[in-house]
Protein backbone atom coordinates (compact mmCIF):
# COMPACT_ATOMS: atom_id res chain seq x y z
CA UNK A 1 0.00 0.00 0.00
CA UNK A 2 1.63 3.27 -1.11
CA UNK A 3 1.60 6.25 0.88
CA UNK A 4 -0.72 8.35 -2.00
CA UNK A 5 -2.84 5.46 -3.32
CA UNK A 6 -5.52 7.14 -1.47
CA UNK A 7 -5.67 9.80 -4.15
CA UNK A 8 -6.61 7.22 -7.03
CA UNK A 9 -10.24 6.11 -7.03
CA UNK A 10 -12.23 3.28 -8.50
CA UNK A 11 -15.47 2.14 -8.56
CA UNK A 12 -18.64 3.27 -6.39
CA UNK A 13 -17.66 3.96 -2.60
CA UNK A 14 -19.47 2.03 0.37
CA UNK A 15 -22.75 3.81 0.47
CA UNK A 16 -23.17 5.17 -2.84
CA UNK A 17 -25.75 4.42 -5.45
CA UNK A 18 -24.52 2.46 -8.45
CA UNK A 19 -26.36 4.17 -10.87
CA UNK A 20 -28.08 2.76 -13.91
CA UNK A 21 -24.86 1.67 -14.92
CA UNK A 22 -21.47 0.54 -13.79
CA UNK A 23 -19.68 3.54 -11.40
CA UNK A 24 -16.12 3.76 -12.90
CA UNK A 25 -15.12 7.00 -9.76
CA UNK A 26 -16.69 9.75 -8.28
CA UNK A 27 -15.28 12.66 -6.47
CA UNK A 28 -15.92 15.78 -4.75
CA UNK A 29 -14.88 18.07 -2.21
CA UNK A 30 -15.62 16.25 0.50
CA UNK A 31 -13.54 13.47 -0.69
CA UNK A 32 -10.79 15.86 -1.69
CA UNK A 33 -10.37 19.40 -0.45
CA UNK A 34 -10.80 21.87 -3.00
CA UNK A 35 -11.42 19.18 -5.79
CA UNK A 36 -14.71 19.79 -7.62
CA UNK A 37 -17.57 17.19 -8.31
CA UNK A 38 -16.82 14.25 -10.70
CA UNK A 39 -18.68 11.56 -11.75
CA UNK A 40 -17.75 8.76 -14.78
CA UNK A 41 -19.81 5.81 -15.33
CA UNK A 42 -20.39 3.12 -18.22
CA UNK A 43 -23.78 3.12 -19.74
CA UNK A 44 -24.56 -0.20 -21.46
CA UNK A 45 -27.40 -1.13 -23.90
CA UNK A 46 -29.62 -1.36 -21.24
CA UNK A 47 -29.73 0.50 -17.71
CA UNK A 48 -28.76 -1.54 -14.91
CA UNK A 49 -30.10 -1.47 -11.14
CA UNK A 50 -33.54 0.54 -11.25
CA UNK A 51 -36.61 -1.63 -11.23
CA UNK A 52 -38.86 -0.69 -14.17
CA UNK A 53 -36.38 0.87 -15.96
CA UNK A 54 -35.90 -1.42 -19.12
CA UNK A 55 -35.24 1.19 -22.15
CA UNK A 56 -33.19 4.31 -22.04
CA UNK A 57 -35.77 6.31 -23.45
CA UNK A 58 -38.09 5.67 -20.61
CA UNK A 59 -36.33 8.14 -18.67
CA UNK A 60 -35.80 11.91 -19.47
CA UNK A 61 -33.63 14.20 -17.38
CA UNK A 62 -35.60 17.49 -17.56
CA UNK A 63 -34.13 20.94 -18.22
CA UNK A 64 -32.48 22.56 -15.01
CA UNK A 65 -29.48 24.68 -14.36
CA UNK A 66 -26.68 25.03 -12.25
CA UNK A 67 -24.41 27.79 -10.14
CA UNK A 68 -21.14 26.61 -11.76
CA UNK A 69 -20.32 25.69 -15.01
CA UNK A 70 -20.34 22.24 -16.27
CA UNK A 71 -18.58 20.06 -18.33
CA UNK A 72 -20.34 16.60 -20.13
CA UNK A 73 -17.87 13.82 -21.50
CA UNK A 74 -20.11 11.57 -24.08
CA UNK A 75 -17.23 8.59 -25.01
CA UNK A 76 -17.75 6.31 -27.31
CA UNK A 77 -15.78 2.77 -26.81
CA UNK A 78 -15.19 2.22 -30.50
CA UNK A 79 -11.63 1.48 -31.31
CA UNK A 80 -11.84 1.93 -34.57
CA UNK A 81 -13.43 4.90 -34.96
CA UNK A 82 -12.65 6.97 -31.70
CA UNK A 83 -15.11 9.99 -32.46
CA UNK A 84 -18.38 7.03 -32.92
CA UNK A 85 -20.12 7.33 -29.62
CA UNK A 86 -21.91 4.10 -30.71
CA UNK A 87 -25.35 5.81 -28.90
CA UNK A 88 -28.12 8.53 -29.40
CA UNK A 89 -28.37 10.95 -26.86
CA UNK A 90 -30.76 13.90 -27.59
CA UNK A 91 -29.77 17.53 -25.30
CA UNK A 92 -31.63 20.64 -25.13
CA UNK A 93 -29.72 23.89 -24.83
CA UNK A 94 -30.95 27.13 -23.86
CA UNK A 95 -34.28 28.08 -22.64
CA UNK A 96 -35.67 27.67 -26.23
CA UNK A 97 -34.75 24.50 -25.51
CA UNK A 98 -33.54 24.26 -29.07
CA UNK A 99 -32.89 20.25 -29.51
CA UNK A 100 -29.58 18.49 -30.33
CA UNK A 101 -29.00 14.67 -31.49
CA UNK A 102 -25.28 13.18 -30.44
CA UNK A 103 -23.66 10.84 -32.36
CA UNK A 104 -20.25 11.48 -31.66
CA UNK A 105 -18.03 11.20 -28.70
CA UNK A 106 -17.59 14.91 -28.00
CA UNK A 107 -17.19 17.62 -24.65
CA UNK A 108 -20.59 19.75 -23.97
CA UNK A 109 -19.75 23.07 -22.19
CA UNK A 110 -22.21 24.45 -19.84
CA UNK A 111 -22.14 28.03 -19.05
CA UNK A 112 -23.21 28.45 -14.68
CA UNK A 113 -27.04 29.18 -14.32
CA UNK A 114 -27.57 28.58 -18.45
CA UNK A 115 -30.41 26.44 -18.93
CA UNK A 116 -30.09 22.54 -20.47
CA UNK A 117 -32.84 19.68 -20.39
CA UNK A 118 -34.37 17.80 -21.50
CA UNK A 119 -31.99 14.87 -21.75
CA UNK A 120 -32.32 11.64 -22.93
CA UNK A 121 -30.59 8.77 -24.27
CA UNK A 122 -32.84 7.23 -26.93
CA UNK A 123 -30.28 4.07 -27.73
CA UNK A 124 -26.90 2.51 -26.68
CA UNK A 125 -25.57 0.05 -29.44
CA UNK A 126 -22.28 -0.11 -27.91
CA UNK A 127 -21.26 0.81 -24.56
CA UNK A 128 -20.18 4.50 -23.61
CA UNK A 129 -18.64 6.44 -20.87
CA UNK A 130 -19.94 9.36 -19.52
CA UNK A 131 -17.72 11.72 -17.23
CA UNK A 132 -19.33 14.41 -15.60
CA UNK A 133 -17.54 17.56 -14.19
CA UNK A 134 -19.17 20.64 -12.38
CA UNK A 135 -17.16 23.02 -11.40
CA UNK A 136 -17.89 23.35 -7.78
CA UNK A 137 -17.32 21.32 -5.12
CA UNK A 138 -20.22 20.35 -3.91
CA UNK A 139 -23.62 19.52 -6.60
CA UNK A 140 -25.71 22.49 -7.05
CA UNK A 141 -28.72 21.90 -9.42
CA UNK A 142 -32.16 23.29 -9.81
CA UNK A 143 -35.26 21.74 -11.47
CA UNK A 144 -37.44 24.05 -14.01
CA UNK A 145 -40.15 21.69 -14.06
CA UNK A 146 -42.36 24.60 -15.30
CA UNK A 147 -40.46 24.46 -18.27
CA UNK A 148 -42.38 20.96 -19.32
CA UNK A 149 -45.77 20.57 -19.96
CA UNK A 150 -47.75 19.33 -16.92
CA UNK A 151 -49.06 15.83 -18.78
CA UNK A 152 -45.19 15.08 -19.43
CA UNK A 153 -43.50 15.78 -15.83
CA UNK A 154 -44.45 12.90 -14.42
CA UNK A 155 -42.22 10.96 -16.51
CA UNK A 156 -39.38 13.17 -16.43
CA UNK A 157 -36.19 13.13 -13.78
CA UNK A 158 -35.57 15.96 -11.72
CA UNK A 159 -33.20 17.30 -8.81
CA UNK A 160 -33.44 20.41 -6.56
CA UNK A 161 -29.92 21.22 -4.55
CA UNK A 162 -27.57 23.87 -3.07
CA UNK A 163 -30.07 26.73 -4.40
CA UNK A 164 -32.57 27.12 -1.88
CA UNK A 165 -31.03 24.77 0.37
CA UNK A 166 -27.97 22.07 0.57
CA UNK A 167 -30.61 19.59 1.00
CA UNK A 168 -30.73 17.21 -1.83
CA UNK A 169 -34.77 16.89 -3.62
CA UNK A 170 -35.26 13.90 -5.80
CA UNK A 171 -38.18 13.65 -8.20
CA UNK A 172 -38.46 10.28 -10.35
CA UNK A 173 -40.49 9.10 -13.02
CA UNK A 174 -43.54 8.03 -12.04
CA UNK A 175 -42.95 4.08 -12.66
CA UNK A 176 -39.69 5.02 -13.71
CA UNK A 177 -40.92 5.99 -17.02
CA UNK A 178 -43.94 3.97 -18.27
CA UNK A 179 -43.69 5.01 -21.53
CA UNK A 180 -41.33 6.38 -23.64
CA UNK A 181 -41.36 10.23 -24.23
CA UNK A 182 -40.77 11.67 -27.45
CA UNK A 183 -39.36 15.35 -27.50
CA UNK A 184 -39.99 16.83 -30.80
CA UNK A 185 -37.66 20.01 -29.02
CA UNK A 186 -37.63 23.43 -30.64
CA UNK A 187 -35.84 24.03 -34.29
CA UNK A 188 -32.16 23.64 -34.23
CA UNK A 189 -30.74 27.23 -35.22
CA UNK A 190 -27.57 26.08 -34.39
CA UNK A 191 -27.41 29.06 -31.71
CA UNK A 192 -25.43 27.02 -29.35
CA UNK A 193 -23.78 24.29 -31.30
CA UNK A 194 -20.45 26.36 -30.39
CA UNK A 195 -20.77 24.34 -27.00
CA UNK A 196 -20.69 21.23 -28.34
CA UNK A 197 -16.71 20.26 -29.17
CA UNK A 198 -15.89 16.59 -31.20
CA UNK A 199 -12.31 16.41 -32.69
CA UNK A 200 -9.77 19.11 -33.36
CA UNK A 201 -10.47 22.60 -33.80
CA UNK A 202 -8.57 24.62 -36.63
CA UNK A 203 -5.32 25.56 -35.64
CA UNK A 204 -4.98 22.74 -32.97
CA UNK A 205 -2.38 20.07 -32.92
CA UNK A 206 -3.49 16.03 -32.31
CA UNK A 207 -1.76 14.25 -29.23
CA UNK A 208 0.13 11.43 -29.01
CA UNK A 209 -2.78 9.31 -29.66
CA UNK A 210 -6.55 10.76 -31.16
CA UNK A 211 -8.19 13.69 -29.92
CA UNK A 212 -11.80 13.98 -28.73
CA UNK A 213 -11.48 17.29 -27.32
CA UNK A 214 -10.02 20.24 -25.73
CA UNK A 215 -11.37 23.11 -23.72
CA UNK A 216 -10.10 25.97 -21.94
CA UNK A 217 -10.57 29.75 -20.49
CA UNK A 218 -9.91 30.72 -24.06
CA UNK A 219 -12.95 28.37 -25.26
CA UNK A 220 -15.29 29.51 -23.30
CA UNK A 221 -15.52 32.43 -20.31
CA UNK A 222 -15.63 30.43 -17.03
CA UNK A 223 -14.46 27.49 -18.46
CA UNK A 224 -11.58 24.95 -16.71
CA UNK A 225 -9.69 23.59 -18.81
CA UNK A 226 -10.67 19.82 -19.90
CA UNK A 227 -8.58 17.53 -22.51
CA UNK A 228 -9.35 13.77 -23.60
CA UNK A 229 -7.54 11.79 -25.82
CA UNK A 230 -7.56 8.05 -26.68
CA UNK A 231 -4.35 6.78 -26.34
CA UNK A 232 -2.85 3.28 -29.10
CA UNK A 233 -0.76 0.43 -29.00
CA UNK A 234 1.99 2.84 -30.24
CA UNK A 235 2.22 6.87 -29.53
CA UNK A 236 1.15 8.88 -32.80
CA UNK A 237 1.41 12.14 -34.49
CA UNK A 238 4.62 13.28 -32.64
CA UNK A 239 8.00 13.17 -34.69
CA UNK A 240 10.48 10.47 -33.38
CA UNK A 241 8.60 8.79 -31.02
CA UNK A 242 7.85 5.55 -31.91
CA UNK A 243 7.36 3.63 -28.69
CA UNK A 244 5.57 4.64 -25.58
CA UNK A 245 8.46 4.16 -23.26
CA UNK A 246 10.95 6.51 -25.73
CA UNK A 247 9.86 9.69 -23.84
CA UNK A 248 8.73 9.90 -20.21
CA UNK A 249 7.17 12.96 -18.90
CA UNK A 250 8.92 14.44 -15.87
CA UNK A 251 8.59 15.15 -12.36
CA UNK A 252 6.02 18.49 -12.31
CA UNK A 253 3.57 20.23 -10.57
CA UNK A 254 0.09 22.28 -10.90
CA UNK A 255 -0.94 26.03 -9.16
CA UNK A 256 -4.44 24.23 -9.22
CA UNK A 257 -6.22 20.96 -8.70
CA UNK A 258 -6.07 18.31 -11.63
CA UNK A 259 -7.64 15.33 -11.85
CA UNK A 260 -7.04 12.69 -14.14
CA UNK A 261 -8.26 9.63 -15.55
CA UNK A 262 -7.02 6.34 -17.40
CA UNK A 263 -10.13 4.92 -18.51
CA UNK A 264 -10.04 1.16 -20.21
CA UNK A 265 -12.40 0.63 -22.90
CA UNK A 266 -13.79 -3.22 -22.60
CA UNK A 267 -17.30 -2.66 -21.27
CA UNK A 268 -16.93 -6.24 -19.95
CA UNK A 269 -14.19 -5.36 -17.80
CA UNK A 270 -14.16 -1.83 -17.12
CA UNK A 271 -11.79 -1.88 -14.20
CA UNK A 272 -8.90 -3.13 -16.70
CA UNK A 273 -6.73 -0.15 -18.24
CA UNK A 274 -5.48 -2.38 -21.24
CA UNK A 275 -2.26 -0.97 -20.46
CA UNK A 276 0.73 -0.42 -18.28
CA UNK A 277 1.63 2.79 -16.95
CA UNK A 278 4.10 3.79 -14.39
CA UNK A 279 3.63 6.62 -12.52
CA UNK A 280 5.62 8.85 -9.52
CA UNK A 281 3.58 10.58 -6.47
CA UNK A 282 4.96 12.86 -4.22
CA UNK A 283 8.39 14.51 -3.52
CA UNK A 284 9.66 10.97 -2.67
CA UNK A 285 8.52 10.31 -6.47
CA UNK A 286 6.93 7.11 -5.32
CA UNK A 287 6.54 5.12 -8.15
CA UNK A 288 3.84 2.52 -8.91
CA UNK A 289 2.83 0.21 -11.98
CA UNK A 290 -0.82 1.06 -13.09
CA UNK A 291 -2.81 -1.30 -14.86
CA UNK A 292 -6.22 -0.36 -13.50
CA UNK A 293 -8.73 1.89 -14.35
CA UNK A 294 -9.07 5.28 -11.82
CA UNK A 295 -9.49 8.60 -11.34
CA UNK A 296 -6.52 10.29 -9.72
CA UNK A 297 -6.69 13.81 -7.72
CA UNK A 298 -3.92 15.79 -7.69
CA UNK A 299 -3.73 18.61 -5.07
CA UNK A 300 -2.15 22.40 -5.90
CA UNK A 301 1.67 22.53 -6.01
CA UNK A 302 1.42 18.51 -5.63
CA UNK A 303 4.76 16.91 -6.92
CA UNK A 304 4.72 14.28 -9.95
CA UNK A 305 5.80 12.18 -12.12
CA UNK A 306 7.76 10.53 -13.96
CA UNK A 307 4.92 9.06 -15.97
CA UNK A 308 5.99 6.35 -18.39
CA UNK A 309 3.17 4.75 -20.81
CA UNK A 310 5.38 1.42 -20.65
CA UNK A 311 2.85 -0.91 -23.24
CA UNK A 312 -0.60 -0.51 -24.47
CA UNK A 313 -2.29 -4.12 -25.49
CA UNK A 314 -5.57 -2.68 -25.87
CA UNK A 315 -6.21 0.93 -26.68
CA UNK A 316 -7.50 3.38 -23.82
CA UNK A 317 -8.61 6.79 -23.06
CA UNK A 318 -6.87 9.80 -21.24
CA UNK A 319 -8.99 12.22 -19.58
CA UNK A 320 -6.92 15.62 -17.68
CA UNK A 321 -9.05 18.49 -16.31
CA UNK A 322 -7.04 21.49 -14.81
CA UNK A 323 -9.13 23.22 -11.99
CA UNK A 324 -7.89 26.41 -13.86
CA UNK A 325 -8.94 28.16 -17.18
CA UNK A 326 -5.28 27.87 -18.38
CA UNK A 327 -2.88 25.46 -17.72
CA UNK A 328 -0.15 25.83 -15.43
CA UNK A 329 3.13 23.60 -15.11
CA UNK A 330 6.18 23.62 -13.20
CA UNK A 331 9.05 21.52 -14.76
CA UNK A 332 11.38 20.06 -11.53
CA UNK A 333 14.07 18.92 -12.96
CA UNK A 334 15.95 19.25 -9.42
CA UNK A 335 13.94 15.89 -8.69
CA UNK A 336 15.70 13.77 -11.05
CA UNK A 337 19.44 14.38 -10.40
CA UNK A 338 20.89 11.88 -12.95
CA UNK A 339 21.08 14.00 -16.12
CA UNK A 340 21.25 10.56 -18.52
CA UNK A 341 17.89 10.08 -17.01
CA UNK A 342 16.45 13.69 -17.68
CA UNK A 343 17.78 13.30 -20.95
CA UNK A 344 14.76 10.49 -21.80
CA UNK A 345 11.94 13.25 -20.57
CA UNK A 346 10.08 15.66 -21.31
CA UNK A 347 9.23 19.13 -19.48
CA UNK A 348 7.10 21.78 -19.58
CA UNK A 349 6.96 25.31 -17.85
CA UNK A 350 4.07 27.48 -18.47
CA UNK A 351 1.70 29.79 -15.96
CA UNK A 352 4.54 29.96 -13.01
CA UNK A 353 7.18 32.69 -13.90
CA UNK A 354 5.17 33.59 -17.29
CA UNK A 355 2.66 32.20 -19.69
CA UNK A 356 5.37 31.47 -22.17
CA UNK A 357 5.34 28.01 -23.03
CA UNK A 358 8.28 25.86 -22.89
CA UNK A 359 8.94 22.46 -23.49
CA UNK A 360 11.88 20.10 -23.54
CA UNK A 361 11.61 16.88 -25.47
CA UNK A 362 14.04 14.34 -25.04
CA UNK A 363 16.80 14.66 -27.82
CA UNK A 364 15.26 14.02 -31.58
CA UNK A 365 11.96 13.93 -30.61
CA UNK A 366 9.16 15.72 -29.93
CA UNK A 367 7.69 19.11 -31.45
CA UNK A 368 10.41 21.98 -32.55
Amino acid sequence: MGKYDYLSVYGAAKGEPEGPGKTIARLNGAKFEGCNEYNCYWLYEKPLNTPGWTKWDQVIYGPHTHKYPQVIYLLGSNREDPLDLGATVEMCLGPEQEKYTLTRSCLIFIPANFVHGWWVIREVKKPIIVFDVNQSTAHTEKALAELVPGGLRKNMFFIDQGYASSERVVRRPEKTGKKPVENKGNPRTGKYDKYILSGLRPGERDSSGKSIAHIDGDTFEGANEYWSHWAFEQPLNVPGWKNWPDITHGPHMHKHPEVVALLGTDPANPADLGAEFWAGMGPELEMSLGTKTKVGFLPPHFAHGPSTVMKVTRPFIFIEVNQSPKHTEKALTELVPDPKEREKMMFTDVGYDNWERKIIWPKGRGYR
